[in-house]
């Protein structure tokens, strides 16, 4: 293995090699190892209700920066046909039309009686906060709460999808309201916009649209279903196997290797 971009034996390998560190990392801190992982289709049912939904993810970047995310999207493939399940996680979820978010959202929504942690940078899923329900950004090392967004956007996680349906979600292409932000939406939703201001008049006249956007944003997304949640199959001789493949040396090592037994032996069904 060498490199910043971690290669060994000709392949890249640093998306694997960072997907497991995080798996590792969220072990440490939650002390678990049932974890789920959802994967988005290639297929996108939303570009149906709305043939702009993220076709702006692509439109700028240079073609270097298109070979490094193509090399991406071959790592993370190998993740969930390949590794992931040869390792014994058998919660591992795609669907054909729906997003990973869709079925993140749809197993929060079926164990609500357990406590569930998101893990992602991703906003949309501040919707999803409530009892038992949180979120933590690997990015920041944060954990986000319910609590933590009411007292940030003085609105509840359940109406966080009609804010984003005003105001737009311009990572996902869509538009939401000409000159309306998320501050202006919260205020709309407050009842705290005059009704003669322009930014109220443009909501009042876009209706439609909003109710479009809406479905777009709200998780998940009609039709997602429900998913069974199996036990785990982990075993030391699995992750050795894998590590080993790939290179994984730093892994492999005793002090880090008693991490993972530690990760293994800890299945909580």
């Amino acid at each position: 293995m060498q490199g910043s971009d971690l290669s060994y034996r000709g392949m890249n390998v640093s998306v694997i090699f960072g997907f497991l560190k995080t798996i590792l990392a969220i072990f440490k801190k939650y002390r678990s190892n049932q974890m789920v992982f959802a994967w988005d289709s290639k297929k996108s049912n939303r570009k149906l209700l709305f043939e702009k939904y993220k076709s702006n993810r692509r439109k700028n970047l240079t073609e270097e920066e298109k070979e490094k995310l193509n090399e991406s999207f071959t790592q993370f493939t190998a993740l969930r046909m390949a590794v992931l399940p040869s390792m014994g996680f058998r919660n591992n979820f795609r669907k054909t039309g729906f997003e990973g978010d869709d079925i993140i959202a749809a197993i929060t929504h079926q164990t609500r009686e357990d406590e569930v942690v998101i893990v992602s940078s991703d906003h949309d899923y501040y919707q999803l906060l409530g009892s038992g329900i949180v979120m933590y950004d690997p990015k920041k090392r944060k954990e986000l709460d319910s609590a933590w967004f009411e007292r940030e956007f003085t609105i509840t996680p359940l109406q966080w999808a009609k804010v984003l349906s005003i105001a737009g979600c311009p990572g996902d292409g869509v538009p939401g309201v000409s000159g309306v932000g998320v501050k202006t939406a919260i205020k709309y939703l407050k009842y705290e916009l005059k009704k003669d201001s322009k930014p109220y008049k443009n909501i009042k006249n876009h209706q439609k649209e909003i109710e479009l956007y809406d479905s777009l944003v709200r998780l998940p997304l009609q039709g997602t279903g429900k998913f069974e949640i199996k036990e785990n199959r982990l075993s030391e001789k699995n992750f050795w196997d894998n590590f080993s493949y790939y290179g994984f040396h730093s892994f492999m090592k005793d002090e880090g290797w008693s991490d993972w037994v530690d990760f293994i032996g800890n299945v909580p069904f």
